[in-house]
């Protein structure tokens, strides 16, 4: 089974025609046969019910056990941006209301997975995203198999699975938004550690240790040293040593660190370089989703993806076009 879907997502990796399928094309060359290699009897409606009616709006699929349905799958056109809020709330609520634990919405390219009886904002449902183009096939296989083979969704493990996940990524979250603050309290009010190691550390360096000197070193600098998380977002890929006073970087301190970044190509800013260098156009959306899948971010939303746009553009390297998610970069160096 393995080894067939593999063999499956290599052919989809190479077939342009997928690209320009409508939305009928898509579930009957993707969706199908994809769900029938991961164990669901796609032939049998008790199993795999297509168009199935949720008060007065249809599923395209609710894949069904012991006569109750387990997973919803909402499916467009091959190139349908899937990052519509209107697709993701019709999914989420008939979801739901229905007490479906897993929800998916895809175009048969991009694969957003869902807990929809989450209690929190739609957006922040969603726990995994599979791009078949983008990935490596045995990474898409494999998850296609935590999520969706039909014996791991029968015995809850596909479930745990996701459960797993998607609360290793909330508590990243929290304890990234959660560590500036602690940092700020730590340089703001400092207890007698912090100052003991700062002033033993100086005497082993200059020979001298001074309590006194030190504890108006710390309330002098305390403005210098705090931290937003935006900062600590843009550390994670060798941040400059300096930033300015209330906690911004300047724009040309961190210009220039991740100008001399460019010269290794295995910084976070070559890699985006190269990247869109090799697509040529892409959409600020499909880069962000790409670092975290491909180039090691821990979410959308790191800082550090924005600044190395900005110093992209800076640096003539692309340009620019549109405002937030929209917004295109287009390789001209």
């Amino acid at each position: 089974m393995r080894e067939k879907l593999i063999a499956f997502i290599e052919q989809l990796k190479t077939n342009t025609k997928i690209l320009s399928y409508n939305e009928a094309e898509t579930k009957l060359a993707i969706i199908q046969p994809l769900i029938g290699y991961l164990g669901w009897d796609r032939d049998n409606p008790d199993e795999v019910k297509p168009e199935y009616s949720v008060e007065n709006r249809r599923v395209d699929f609710s894949l069904r056990l012991n006569n109750s349905n387990a997973v919803f799958i909402e499916v467009k056109q091959t190139g349908e941006d899937l990052d519509k809020k209107e697709y993701q709330e019709q999914l989420l609520d008939y979801s739901f209301r229905q007490g479906v634990k897993l929800a998916i919405l895809t175009n048969g390219i991009t694969w957003c997975f869902y807990l929809p009886m989450k209690d929190v904002d739609w957006e922040k449902r969603k726990f995994y995203t599979i791009d078949i183009k983008e990935q490596e096939s045995h990474e898409v296989t494999a998850k296609f198999i935590d999520f969706l083979l039909k014996d791991n969704v029968l015995y809850s493990r596909a479930l745990k699975h996701a459960e797993s996940v998607y609360e290793g990524k909330r508590r990243e979250e929290a304890i990234e938004e959660t560590l500036p603050k602690a940092w700020n309290k730590i340089v703001s009010d400092p207890d007698d550690l912090l100052i003991e190691l700062l002033a033993e550390t100086t005497e082993k360096i200059c020979g001298f240790k001074d309590i006194d000197i030190v504890k108006r070193f710390l309330a002098n600098y305390k403005d210098n040293f705090s931290l937003t998380i935006e900062d600590v977002s843009i550390r994670e890929i060798k941040p400059p040593l300096v930033h300015t006073k209330k906690s911004s970087l300047n724009r040309s301190s961190y210009r220039d660190a991740y100008r001399k970044q460019l010269n290794d190509p295995d910084n976070l800013i070559s890699r985006i370089r190269e990247y869109i260098k090799e697509k040529r156009v892409v959409s600020y959306k499909d880069l962000k989703r790409v670092c975290v899948q491909k180039f090691g971010c821990k979410s959308e939303t790191s800082g550090s993806i924005g600044a190395c746009v900005t110093v992209l553009e800076d640096e003539n390297y692309i340009r620019v076009e549109g405002k937030d998610d929209s917004k295109r970069l287009l390789f001209i160096k």
